[in-house]
């Protein structure tokens, strides 16, 4: 069998699906004239990332070395920051680049703003991140950035036959300054870039910032939604106040999750609606990093179009394996460059997933360290606890767990009754016979939970 690093041919599958939903009745050509420049360009840019991620590996890592040549040259020419940061190093080697923290990128963007761009990139507006970290952070992006997470949403559509003609509803936790406390956009496409070639359903835009999702539910129920794009966190809340009998009166078939990672709850109630799940790593600065593959569980196959991923030490014991510090290079970020950026989430990176796709691929991802318990002994583990546990013991409406000394895990409640002190005493024993017998455990009733000022909600914090 020929090695896959020596073949520069596109992968026949990536084909196969484009050409079949091309030929089907989604492909609504909006002009008479068949070679049509609207069409053309959007059409040969989806087939590049289709060749890119999904061909041979010899072109991909030839293209990849070309891009990040091309951005360590831009970032050390328009950027004192990114010379001296890139000082002795030569364009397109990462293994010598720092890795770049948080607290270095905020002072590269106080101090230069956005780097100059080319016609090509369009626009540049300033962008901050929900903070789930505690430090909110700010970069550039550019019209072009937006483009591609467009198109690259739109190709992962047609990768893993989601249908296009739902009616999608893409909701944005951001704070808005109105009384109802949220708005809705309303669009005739969610085709982006390429409404001149596939037929797709209306779009809704709904902006809400924060608080309880089920005010707004009467109103999205005037036409069906299809397709959610959200963040867990959302929708957990929003299917807890409306239910998953809801869910399926409102047509919800795909979610599309960003942001966060979807725990247990949220599977069972997309479970129990009939919900198809597709799941995204991704981030606010730099968008589209993977997806989730249909048949590994836990392994995400990297937007290469987009990113290049890297394990690099420390190493972390988590669960008996050794899991890195994920590094990520944004490779179209000339507004701001993100060159080996610590996210502040830990992994492990693979040459090519079990499926049988060539591509870098993530595994063990588990996100945060700080969403991890960490034992006595200094390795880390999950603590998964799901509401539908706690229900047994009350009637709950919603819980935290912090780990707030090494031994020390709190469980703040809110609860529709008074918790009684034998239940407060059960939901200890719980929590104990989850974490282990190295832990103690101590629930306390609270009015209401202080999230803080970010939307996403996580239901566990290590703060040791």
């Amino acid at each position: 069998m020929a090695d896959d690093r020596t073949s520069t041919k596109p992968a026949a599958s990536g084909w196969l699906r484009l050409t079949q939903k091309m030929r089907s009745d989604a492909f609504s050509p909006q002009s008479s004239v068949i070679l049509d420049e609207r069409r053309i360009a959007p059409i040969s840019k989806l087939i590049e990332i289709d060749l890119l991620e999904n061909g041979g590996a010899n072109a991909r890592e030839r293209w990849v070395a070309g891009q990040l040549a091309a951005l360590m040259a831009h970032a050390r020419t328009h950027s004192a920051f990114w010379r001296k940061r890139l000082n002795g190093v030569k364009n397109g080697d990462l293994s010598r680049t720092p890795p770049l923290q948080r607290e270095e990128l905020a002072q590269q963007v106080s101090g230069e703003g956005c780097l100059p761009l080319s016609g090509e990139h369009g626009r540049a507006a300033l962008r901050s991140t929900s903070g789930s970290t505690g430090r909110p952070t700010s970069v550039f992006v550019s019209d072009m950035n937006g483009a591609y997470n467009e198109l690259r949403s739109i190709a992962q559509c047609l990768w893993d036959g989601v249908d296009l003609e739902q009616n999608r509803l893409a909701v944005r936790i951001r704070p808005v300054n109105n009384p109802q406390g949220y708005t809705i956009q309303r669009g005739h496409t969610w085709g982006g870039p390429l409404q001149a070639v596939f037929a797709t359903g209306s779009n809704r835009i709904l902006t809400i910032g924060g608080g309880d999702p089920s005010r707004v539910l009467r109103e999205l129920a005037a036409e069906p939604i299809g397709l959610i794009n959200a963040i867990p966190s959302f929708l957990r809340e929003f299917a807890r106040a409306a239910g998953a009998r809801k869910l399926r009166q409102l047509g919800v078939k795909t979610y599309v999750a960003l942001g966060e990672r979807i725990d247990e709850d949220l599977q069972d109630i997309c479970a129990q609606a009939g919900i198809a799940v597709h799941d995204t790593y991704s981030s606010e600065e730099i968008g589209a990093i993977g997806f989730s593959c249909a048949r590994t569980p836990g392994a995400f196959h990297i937007a290469t179009s987009n990113v290049v991923v890297e394990s690099v030490a420390p190493f972390i014991d988590v669960g008996g394996e050794k899991v890195g510090t994920l590094l990520v290079t944004h490779l179209h970020s000339y507004a701001t460059p993100l060159i080996r950026y610590a996210l502040g989430d830990i992994g492990q990176v693979a040459g090519r997933c079990a499926c049988g796709h060539g591509g870098p691929t993530i595994t063990r991802l588990q996100g945060r360290l700080a969403s991890l318990l960490k034992l006595p002994s200094g390795e880390r583990r999950a603590l998964i606890v799901r509401t539908r546990d706690l229900m047994m013991l009350a009637d709950v409406r919603e819980f935290r767990l912090r780990q707030t000394q090494a031994d020390l895990i709190v469980l703040e409640l809110v609860t529709n009754a008074p918790l009684s002190e034998e239940a407060r005493e059960q939901f200890e024993r719980f929590i104990v016979s989850r974490a282990g017998p190295e832990f103690r455990a101590e629930a306390r009733a609270l009015d209401a939970i202080d999230w803080g000022p970010g939307p996403k909600r996580l239901d566990f914090r290590c703060e040791v």
